[in-house]
This record gives structure tokens, C-alpha cells and sequence, in this order.
């Protein structure tokens, strides 16, 4: 039988033997030193308690790293929402912005029913009053552009009437409203919104006849 040799160093260790091989090792700092002698060779070899130990801090590090992965594919897929939910929200903003912009440049409204506008006449000329205030009241939906109207006078200067109306909107703040009355006959009324609900409007007939005032809307 070969003699026992102590590893290098190992003196003040302990030793073991296995079925491959006996020896010392010896312990530094909680850690086995891997310095044992082969019992075949008779060459020194890797202490298997460290290869064991060096097997849990591999498979600890691939735990690790595996943990680490996962929380960075989390992290890239909030950042990619957060990212998706920022530019949807520009988005909707720009759109707001532009909807804003064209409702303040056209004041003018798109139709013309279902609409009551009070007047106050500045200035006239026969068969129209030069003084006085009318409310003329169109029917039917908000956008219609034609349908009957009423007008109630301020029982002076102006009477009631009624007839039918054609509203056509002709810029971003101006408007041509025909009547048909039952009083006046033809009427031709050129609105100019200072607003969305009140301006000045100037009326002709089809004769020699003029009316302008003020009137707001509602």
C-alpha cells in the first residue's frame, strides 16, 4: 500500500479518504481548500466538497441570471405600454388642437334651424322700419338650412309675420338668410357673426328698401 502524503500546505488540516482518492485538506476562511492527493496518480485533485460547492454557485448564478432576465423583459414591455399609452395621448391632443382651431375660425353656424335671433334695428328705409325690435324664430333641427320661421314685433314699430327661410353659410363668419314673408315679400339679409351667437346684419327687399342692426342668437 502507498504511503499516505499530505497535500502541500494541508498539514494543519484534516484529512479523508474516498473510493478515488485520500488526503488533507484545510479550511481558510469557511472555505475547503481543494488540495487533496489522488490515490491512483498519486497527483493532487480538485477536493470534491469544493466542486460540490462550486455546482450550487453555478446553478445560484443561473437561477440568478434567469431572475434577471425576466425582470428586464418586464421592464422593456412597461416601457414599451408606457411609451404606446404617450403617444396615443399626443395624438389625441393634436387632434383636439386641430378641432379647436377650426371651430374658433368658422363661427359662422352650418345651419340655421331651430333657432331664435332677436333684432335691434340701427337704421332703415320703406317698406322696412327704421326703429323697432323683431324676434324671428325658425323650425326644425339645428343644421336644417331651410323651413318656416315666425316673427313677433314689438307691436310699434314692427308687426308679426311669417314664411319660409333659406340660410346659406358663405364664409367663416358670414351668412346670406333669404325670407319669403308674408308681410315683405323677398327679403335678403347678409348676417356677420362678431360670435358664435350675436353680430349685425343689413336686409334688403327687391326694391329700394334697406333695414341694418344688431342681433344676437340662441
Amino acid at each position: 500500500m502507498r504511503p499516505f502524503v499530505f497535500a502541500p500546505g494541508s498539514y494543519s488540516g484534516f484529512c479523508r479518504r474516498t473510493r478515488n482518492f485520500r488526503g488533507c485538506v484545510q479550511p481558510r476562511r469557511n472555505t475547503m481548500k481543494a488540495l487533496v492527493r489522488d490515490y491512483d496518480t498519486d497527483e493532487l485533485v480538485l477536493n470534491p466538497i469544493d466542486i460540490k460547492t462550486r455546482k450550487g454557485i453555478i446553478r445560484s448564478l443561473v437561477k440568478t441570471n434567469s431572475n434577471q432576465r425576466i425582470k428586464m423583459k418586464s421592464t422593456k414591455l412597461f416601457a414599451f405600454a408606457l411609451s404606446l399609452a404617450s403617444l396615443m395621448y399626443l395624438t389625441a391632443c393634436d387632434d383636439n388642437n386641430n378641432h379647436r382651431s377650426t371651430n374658433t375660425g368658422t363661427i359662422a353656424p352650418a345651419g340655421f334651424g331651430a333657432r331664435t335671433m332677436a333684432v335691434a334695428v340701427n337704421d332703415g328705409a320703406a317698406p322696412f322700419s327704421n326703429t323697432g325690435t323683431y324676434t324671428l324664430t325658425t323650425q326644425g333641427a339645428a343644421r336644417d338650412t331651410s323651413g318656416n320661421y315666425t316673427i313677433t314685433g314689438d307691436g310699434a314699430a314692427i308687426g308679426d309675420s311669417t314664411g319660409t327661410y333659406t340660410y346659406n353659410r358663405t364664409g367663416t363668419n358670414t351668412a346670406n338668410l333669404v325670407l319669403q314673408d308674408s308681410s315683405l315679400g323677398t327679403v335678403n339679409s347678409v348676417l356677420t357673426f362678431d360670435s358664435a351667437n350675436s353680430g349685425s346684419l343689413t336686409s334688403t327687399d327687391s326694391g329700394t328698401g334697406t333695414q341694418s342692426g344688431t342681433f344676437t342668437t340662441q
